[in-house]
């Protein structure tokens, strides 16, 4: 009895000794994170003003009322309207709306004439949760239109296209999602380690007085490296064997998955930055990879987040790279059509790379000054 209540004293004792990983801290600041910062970003399941977009080539009296009968709703929001021809991938690049919906020239004509007039609704389902309300009220909203046009309740008659992932496997959803999720959760958990490794073996001082910031950031190098290729290796698996829609270009998905890396490497240095051993910066994790995988649309409609939640979201590493699988590997963007992604993301990398060089130099002054002190 005795032996097994000092194991027990002996592991609280661990865990307040700030060598290890603070447990008792860490479970409090995940309970009160979940329940209090999520429940508020998330005060329904449920996505109202789901965006959409509308190629409208009647361009008649008709369709103009119908579009705005949809935005009237409470679950659709019309973010444009054109009134040509569009590539619909194209308009669905980066989670920019849910679906796209095409009204076809002569609708008006056709309801003049008691004749069913046909339009289509083209869903995202690269996240099959985010587009049920929308299809709905798309129906809805069809019936309840034709009736004061003198047609049928049917009059509208709405075909709906589920893009991406029309035979609806996991491979296209779920198990994309938590490949990404638990590879990047390991790589997190790695790099938030390093600084307090390099303090617990001494080489913290040489690397902060003698090197350039640059050295710093090239240790992400190689774990970039070796993540890049597990998942390249797995994707090119489920491509062959497991059903995977891969529709882009796989010389764009390999770049793009090492940039996203390096962002977490990068991010997971300035996090851990003042941490005295590797448990104190592993502690951390719960700030670098679960927010990208909660808000970035992995598993949960990225319509149900506000738009100051979703331009939040992008603060984490995890999110640019859901960005990146779904517009290469579900939509098969072409290269031109990525690069205002690709461009927006190369800023954020050098924010990350700009803050880690700030607290670098900070640092070498504040170990410059101690060693003065020392010598006097």
């Amino acid at each position: 009895m005795n032996e097994i209540l000092s194991s027990i004293i002996a592991e609280v004792q661990a865990m307040r000794s700030g060598k290890f990983i603070p447990y008792h801290k860490m479970a409090a600041a995940v309970a009160l994170i979940v329940t209090v910062i999520f429940s508020v970003i998330f005060s329904h399941s449920t996505v109202f003003e789901g965006r959409i977009s509308v190629i409208d080539l009647d361009g008649s009296k008709a369709s103009v009322q119908f579009i705005h009968a949809l935005d009237a709703s409470s679950y659709i929001h019309v973010k444009e309207v054109i009134r040509y021809p569009l590539d619909r991938d194209f308009m669905l690049r980066h989670d920019r709306v849910l679906g796209v919906l095409y009204i076809p020239d002569g609708f008006e004509e056709a309801l003049k004439r008691s004749e069913r007039s046909g339009i289509k609704y083209f869903a995202d389902y690269l996240n099959e949760a985010q587009n049920a309300e929308v299809i709905e009220t798309i129906n809805s909203v069809a019936a309840a239109f034709a009736a004061p046009q003198g047609t049928s309740a049917a009059g509208i008659r709405t075909e709906i296209r589920r893009l991406y992932n029309p035979a609806f496997t996991a491979t296209n959803g779920t198990l994309s999602a938590f490949l990404l999720f638990f590879s990047s959760l390991y790589l997190g958990l790695t790099v938030l380690m390093v600084p307090g490794r390099l303090r617990m073996t001494g080489e913290w001082e040489r690397e902060v007085m003698t090197h350039s910031p640059l050295a710093l950031m090239a240790r992400a190098i190689p774990y970039a490296l070796f993540y890049t290729t597990a998942i390249s290796v797995m994707i090119a698996l489920l491509t062959t064997f497991g059903q995977l829609r891969f529709a882009g270009n796989v010389l764009l998905y390999v770049p793009a998955l090492f940039l996203c890396a390096l962002s977490i490497g990068w991010m997971g240095f300035i996090y851990a930055f003042k941490a005295t051993n590797p448990g104190q910066g592993a502690e951390l994790m719960i700030f670098l990879i679960p927010p990208g995988f909660i808000l970035g649309g992995a598993t949960m409609a990225t319509g149900v987040l506000s738009h100051e939640a979703w331009l939040f979201s992008h603060c984490f590493p995890l999110t640019w790279l859901y960005h990146f699988q779904r517009d290469l590997v579900g939509r098969g963007l072409s290269a031109d059509q990525l690069l205002p992604l690709f461009g927006a993301f190369l800023i954020y990398l050098s924010i990350l790379g700009l803050l880690l060089t700030l607290r670098f130099a900070r640092e070498r002054r504040r170990t410059r000054i101690e060693l003065q002190v020392n010598l006097l």
